[in-house]
């Protein structure tokens, strides 16, 4: 059995840091870790019920919401995923830092995602400040 990673990265300037290493635990980088768990974990449950619903879907979640209202199963199934994604919530916990690059300005990252059901998720994370003072962040173990 194959397991997939999936990497998204997500970009924000980080404020005030100057040239720090951004750190795993920084607000910002947890921001960005919810944002990448929370459009991932919509566009893999909009591909399963586009599926369920009998669609063959060529778009993904955003591109399709120009076409909502022109076919009423997609319609149907965005507003399943729309009110799948109100009740999902979720924690980001156990932060762990799993090593730092001072020269590349990066940081290795673990966590747990908690979800309001209780269930736990293990992921990883890496974090870089880019030459524009930015934070990259890709995770890891979403699929």
């Amino acid at each position: 059995m194959y397991k997939v990673v999936l990497a998204l990265p997500l970009v924000i300037t980080l404020s005030g840091c100057g040239s720090s290493i951004p750190l795993c635990d920084d607000g910002e980088v947890t921001d960005l870790v919810s944002e990448i768990v929370f459009s991932d974990t919509r566009e893999q449950f909009f591909q399963k019920q586009g599926r369920h619903n009998g669609l063959i879907l060529r778009t993904n979640y955003a591109q399709s919401l120009e076409y909502k209202s022109k076919d009423e199963m997609l319609n149907r199934t965005i507003d399943e995923v729309d009110e799948f994604m109100d009740g999902f919530d979720f924690e980001i916990s156990s932060i762990r830092t799993n090593s730092q690059n001072e020269e590349s300005k990066s940081s290795s990252c673990a966590a747990d995602l908690v979800f309001s059901n209780g269930n736990k998720h293990g992921i990883k994370y890496a974090t870089q400040l880019t030459s524009e003072s930015e934070v990259y962040v890709e995770v890891y173990g979403l699929r």
